[in-house]
C-alpha cells in the first residue's frame, strides 16, 4: 500500500514537472489566472493595430460551448481529432473576428483585415497541457501561455477616437490604448470610447 501511494505521488510529481516544463520560463502561474489582454494602437492616420493575448482554453470554451462544464469541454477538445479540432477552431476564430466592433469617428464599423492567428496545433497543444495540469493538480488553478492574435482596423477617414466592443468570449479583457492608458471590458461594461491624441 505504501508503494502504491509512493508511485501515485511520483506520478503526480512527474506530471507537475512536465506541466511546468510546458509552461516555459516566466509563465508558471499557480493560483493566478492569466487575464486576456488586447492593445489598440494607432499605427497610421486611418489605421489601428490590434493585438490580443488570450487564454486559449477559456476563450474557446466561451466561444464554442459555454453551456458545457469547463472540465468536460477541456477533456473533449484536448483529445479531439485534429481535423475536427481545426473545424471547431476556425468556427471560433470566425465568430471572434466577427464580434469585434470598432466604430470610427463617423459611427460606422471599421473594416478588420490582416488577421494572424496561431496555428491549430499550437492551440491544441495548449489545451492538452492545460488538461495535464488539471489532472495533476485538480484543486489548483494553473494556466499556460496565452495564444496570440493580431489584425488591423481601417477607417476611410482619419481617426481621432473610436468606440470599441469585443466578443463576450474574450471577457474580461484588459485593453491598452497607449503606453499609459488601459481599461477593462467585461460582460457588465461591454464597450468603451478610445481617444487618440
Amino acid at each position: 500500500m505504501v508503494r502504491v501511494r509512493s508511485r501515485a505521488k511520483a506520478a503526480v510529481a512527474l506530471l507537475s514537472l512536465c506541466a511546468a516544463m510546458l509552461l516555459g520560463h516566466g509563465h508558471a502561474v499557480a493560483h493566478e489566472l492569466l487575464k486576456n489582454t488586447a492593445s489598440m494602437l494607432k499605427s497610421g492616420p486611418k489605421t489601428i493595430a490590434l493585438s490580443f493575448q488570450l487564454d486559449p482554453s477559456a476563450t474557446l470554451h466561451r466561444a464554442l460551448k459555454p453551456e458545457m462544464p469547463f472540465d468536460a469541454f477541456l477533456a473533449r477538445y484536448a483529445d479531439m481529432p485534429m481535423a475536427e479540432f481545426q473545424v471547431e477552431l476556425t468556427k471560433a476564430q470566425t465568430a471572434l473576428a466577427r464580434d469585434i466592433r470598432i466604430n470610427g469617428p463617423d459611427g460606422k464599423k471599421m473594416a478588420l483585415n490582416s488577421w494572424k492567428w496561431q496555428d491549430a496545433q499550437t492551440w491544441k497543444d495548449m489545451l492538452r497541457a492545460q488538461l495535464l495540469i488539471s489532472l495533476a493538480t485538480p484543486n489548483e488553478l494553473g494556466h499556460l501561455q496565452q495564444t496570440a492574435a493580431s489584425a488591423q482596423a481601417i477607417s476611410p477617414r482619419p481617426i481621432s477616437h473610436v468606440q470599441v466592443s469585443l466578443p463576450r468570449a474574450m471577457n474580461p479583457i484588459l485593453v491598452r490604448s497607449s503606453p499609459t492608458d488601459a481599461f477593462w471590458l467585461t460582460d457588465q461594461i461591454p464597450q468603451a470610447i478610445v481617444t487618440f491624441e
